[in-house]
């Protein structure tokens, strides 16, 4: 059997894999850019970090206990990727710089088929089976605002980071308040001479309060990794936890408030995401934790104006 891999970023890799620990060994991965990688690639701003702890975030067949921080910045990923690529042999299988344009499938009267690939190249492939690992991060959104094609100073996207791209003492606008805005601003702003932030909506964060990983951290995995990929798998979102049963709704305000506060101090998505039972299918529930949420930007925002404007209150926290 042929095989046909589109893209070369983590689940490319995976693919290629696990393919080949099946016992197929006529892979190949596409990927158009000059290097693996996929969104870690393209995404290259001042702050990447994943939000996953990273601990959880490598391949099960490629164990990585030495990670830097609790949450992985985008270079010490890239660099997994390229580890892991070149420690399995899997370099020879993957042809960058070479864009799949075209694919055109070709069936058979006994029902058999074969896939005719469009290389950028120029060349053609055919391959038994295609597997498409193009992500759902690859195309930026460009604004549409009216004059910013004529903006004569550099425009970026933190998609398309310009890594020679000079910030220290230069006058920034940040458009957008979302994952990469969130992560971006604080280091661009102890560069900048001035920075001015537009946001349209205001979202919902929480301090990661990232650094180095606590051994008490690493200590469940290193005694068992098995099992805690175990918990990790049967978990609600990949990563062990034992969920609370201590509803918002029922709650003393003393209740409500201790339990944010221990949750809002961890600086992660999950006991966040879970200060109650019930915060995430009862809207009377989710609103306690949303207002301790926007009493926190208050208390860091001297003017109240301000401070309100930037009060998410249109969307449920965790949503």
């Amino acid at each position: 059997m042929r095989f046909a891999i589109i893209g070369a970023g983590m689940a490319g890799i995976l693919a290629a894999i696990k393919l080949r620990e099946a016992g197929h060994t006529n892979i190949t991965i596409y990927e158009k850019a000059s290097r693996i990688g996929g969104t870690w690639r393209e995404n290259r701003y001042p702050g990447l970090t994943c939000d996953v702890p990273s601990q959880m975030y490598q391949f099960g067949f490629a164990p990585k206990p030495d990670w830097s921080r609790v949450w992985a910045t985008g270079p010490e990923i890239q660099r997994y990727h390229r580890d892991v690529v070149d420690r399995l042999g899997l370099a020879a299988k993957i042809q960058c710089n070479t864009e799949v344009l075209a694919a055109e499938y070709d069936e058979a009267e006994d029902g058999t088929g074969t896939w005719t690939l469009t290389l950028s190249t120029g060349a053609t492939m055919v391959a038994d089976f295609v597997l498409c690992a193009t992500g759902v991060l690859e195309n930026p959104a460009i604004p549409d605002i009216p004059g910013l094609a004529e903006f004569d100073g550099p425009v970026v996207h933190t998609a398309r980071w310009d890594d020679s791209l000079v910030t220290t003492g230069k006058k920034i606008a940040v458009i957008g308040t979302g994952s990469s805005g969130i992560q971006s601003i604080p280091l661009i702003a102890q560069q900048a001479a001035q920075l001015t932030v537009f946001q349209r909506t205001p979202n919902y964060s929480i301090p990661a309060g990232n650094g180095p990983v606590a051994a008490e951290r690493k200590a469940p995995l290193e005694a068992d990794r098995d099992a805690y990929r175990l918990a990790a798998k049967w978990s609600r979102a990949g990563v062990p936890s034992t969920p609370t049963q201590v509803y918002g709704r029922y709650s003393t305000p003393e209740v409500q408030a201790e339990r944010f506060e221990a949750a809002w101090q961890t600086g992660e998505l999950i006991p966040i995401l879970g200060v109650f039972a019930d915060q995430i299918l009862f809207p009377d529930s989710n609103a306690i934790v949303a207002e301790m949420v926007r009493e926190k930007i208050r208390a860091v925002v001297n003017d109240p104006q301000t401070a309100e404007r930037l009060c998410p209150r249109d969307h449920a926290f965790g949503t």
